[in-house]
C-alpha cells in the first residue's frame, strides 16, 4: 500500500483529501504544518508527497526543497487554492507537479497514481 504524505493547513480540505486517498487504497499521513511534515518525514519516507503552497510556518516550495535533498526521486505534487505562474514554475524547477486545488480530489488521486506508476517502472 503506497504511503502518501499530505501537508495542508485547512482542516476540512486535509480531511477530504485524506478520506479520498484512503478510499483509493493509500495509507495517508496528514500534516497541518511543515513542522509536522518534517517530523513524519524524518522517521518514515512516503512514496509521494502532496504539499500545499500556503502553510502557516513556511511555504510549500521551501518544504519541498528540503524533502528533495533527502529524497531526490520522491514524487511531489504542489497544490494551491490561489495558484500563480511563478509558483508553478518554482514547483516544476524542483521536479514537483503543480495542481490547483480547484482540480478537486479525484484529479489529485489520478495525478498521484500516475506519478507513482512512473516512478515504479
Amino acid at each position: 500500500m503506497p504511503i502518501i504524505l499530505i501537508v495542508e493547513d485547512e482542516a476540512a480540505i486535509l480531511k477530504l483529501y485524506t478520506r479520498f486517498f484512503q478510499t483509493a487504497g493509500f495509507e495517508v499521513h496528514a500534516a497541518a504544518t511543515a513542522g509536522e511534515a518534517k517530523m513524519f518525514y524524518t522517521s518514515q519516507r512516503p512514496d509521494l508527497a502532496i504539499v500545499d503552497y500556503h502553510l502557516p510556518d513556511e511555504n510549500g516550495i521551501s518544504l519541498m526543497r528540503e524533502m528533495r535533498v533527502e529524497a531526490p526521486d520522491l514524487p511531489m505534487i504542489l497544490i494551491s487554492g490561489v495558484p500563480t505562474v511563478e509558483m508553478f514554475v518554482e514547483a516544476s524547477e524542483i521536479g514537483a507537479s503543480p495542481l490547483p486545488k480547484v482540480s478537486g480530489p479525484n484529479e489529485l488521486v489520478k495525478t498521484a497514481r500516475s506519478m507513482l506508476q512512473r516512478t515504479r517502472r
